[in-house]
């Protein structure tokens, strides 16, 4: 059985005017993972694949691979500017595994996971919590492995 075509529309949704720091910044590239980055509302439980698409969006803007902008609305506002000046891990490609989240009361939970880059694991720790518009992330760690360690 076909199907019909849907009307092609290259342009659609890749052209947003966003303003982080007071300043309007045009952001070209759509959301990788939009269904999986679409936050909770107040109401909304949070789930573990929103907790992991999260953090994968912040290890990648740590990287350099996605944009700081597309962070907006996911992140705490304050965790936004610190990682607006956090220094950026150059040449790795984190791949996230065993995300664990528990609850610390009925408005904020704890996530801890492992990130794995070049076969060595790193460990990754954050905090989310219910906010007036909906579950946001507020604090994110990359426990890097220390210098003189092998």
């Amino acid at each position: 059985m076909l199907r019909p075509l849907h009307t092609y529309e290259p342009l659609q949704g890749l052209s947003r005017f966003t303003e982080l720091d007071g300043q309007l910044v045009l952001d070209l590239l759509p959301l990788r993972d939009s269904l999986a980055l679409t936050a909770p509302g107040p109401g909304g439980k949070l789930t573990p694949a929103y907790v992991r698409a999260v953090l994968t969006a912040v290890l990648e803007v740590r990287t350099g691979l996605r944009p700081l902008v597309q962070l907006r609305g996911l992140v705490h506002p304050r965790l936004l500017r610190q990682l607006t000046v956090s220094t950026r891990i150059r040449g790795a490609r984190f791949t996230l595994n065993r995300v664990r989240i528990s609850p610390l009361g009925p408005s904020a939970y704890e996530a801890s996971g492992i990130a794995v880059a070049e076969s060595r694991g790193y460990g990754v720790m954050a905090r989310f919590e219910l906010t007036e518009p909906g579950w946001r992330c507020t604090y994110v760690d990359l426990v890097l492995p220390s210098k003189n360690r092998a």
